[in-house]
């Protein structure tokens, strides 16, 4: 009888192991992915968010943008604007996930980032126009940005290659809809106060 119990208790030990090994996924918390994004500026101002969970001001971002003088951000609870310009040491703000921010480039560039992917986010919204990004690795339909804002109703964009702004969209009307691409800045019109958590499958 012993020795059925012990070969009984060697072969879930046994078993545990091999479960272990072959399935680390299943007892190992997800690590984030490094990743590298590429973004697109055009001569002249550019709404874009930063893709990458990394820590920086408005200063240490425009060094890594060749031929960015300014970048400026809009207080949604202020409704105004800060700008920052290159090398002045003045409104250094913190650039902050799933934020839009305008940047004044002088030349057409292409920019890459490298860092850990986004995976969780904490916007204010307020009351009036926000500016946010689509932080996320594939394209997605602004109205489901916008159904995952309380009190978002509306959605605009601005194209850097023609320096006008864009495309808009009414939350909840399909027909206005449109694809709202990895690292582009948005600005939503809403009418609540509250905190965009994001969009994570």
């Amino acid at each position: 009888m012993n020795k059925k119990i012990s070969l009984l208790i060697s072969f879930f030990l046994i078993t545990s192991m091999i479960i272990t090994l072959f399935t680390p996924s299943l007892i190992a918390d997800p690590i984030p992915q490094v990743q590298t994004h590429e973004t697109t500026f055009y001569q002249g101002w550019n709404l874009i968010t930063i893709q990458v969970d990394e820590e920086f001001t408005a200063e240490t971002l425009v060094q890594r943008i060749p031929g960015c003088t300014v970048i400026c951000m809009f207080n949604a609870d202020t409704q105004m604007f800060t700008s920052h310009v290159t090398g002045i040491p003045h409104d250094d703000f913190i650039i902050e996930k799933g934020v839009g921010y305008f940047i004044y480039v002088t030349e057409d560039i292409t920019c890459n980032f490298i860092g850990e992917r986004i995976i969780d986010l904490n916007v204010g919204i307020y009351p009036g126009f926000n500016f946010i990004g689509w932080y996320g690795t594939e394209s997605i339909n602004a109205d489901e940005i916008g159904m995952s804002i309380y009190g978002c109703t509306t959605i605009y964009t601005f194209d850097g290659e023609s320096q006008e702004f864009g495309e808009v969209h009414t939350v909840g009307v399909g027909w206005t809809d449109f694809m709202v691409e990895p690292g582009e800045g948005l600005i939503a019109f809403c009418n609540s106060e509250t905190i965009w958590t994001g969009v994570f499958e």
